[in-house]
Order: C-alpha cells, then sequence, then structure tokens
C-alpha cells in the first residue's frame, strides 16, 4: 500500500501533491491548481532517481517532456 500525501490549500483541490511507495521513498510530486497539474511534475524510481520530468499546464502537458533511464541517465 503507498503513502499519499495532501496539502490541501481549498475546496478547489488546489495543492502541492506527493505520492510515497511503501517503504516511504517518494515516487511523484506536483503542483494542483484547481483540480490540474500546474508546473513541473517529477517521478521517481523506487531508489530515488527521476524517472520522468515534464511540465504541466491546466493538466496538459507543455514543453520538454524528459524520461531518464533507471541509472539516473
Amino acid at each position: 500500500m503507498e503513502k499519499k500525501q495532501y496539502l490541501l490549500i481549498s475546496t478547489d483541490y488546489s495543492g502541492y501533491y506527493k505520492n510515497y511507495n511503501i517503504y516511504e521513498n517518494l515516487i511523484e510530486e506536483y503542483y494542483h491548481i484547481n483540480g490540474k497539474k500546474q508546473g513541473i511534475y517529477k517521478k521517481y524510481y523506487e531508489d530515488g532517481y527521476i524517472e520522468i520530468e515534464a511540465t504541466y499546464i491546466d493538466n496538459k502537458l507543455n514543453g520538454e517532456y524528459k524520461s531518464y533511464h533507471d541509472n539516473g541517465k
């Protein structure tokens, strides 16, 4: 079971989202504004290396999408 942490600022579902695995390692993080992904999204491998880094505006991919190998490169 994964641990999830939410900081909700209002009923519009705005705030910073962090998702953890069962070992309490961070596996993804991003902002929500009015229920939509906004800004930089990061997803991590279980060992902590970044798996995906992307930018979202209104829940849509905007700009560069970077995918990394599990060795961090």
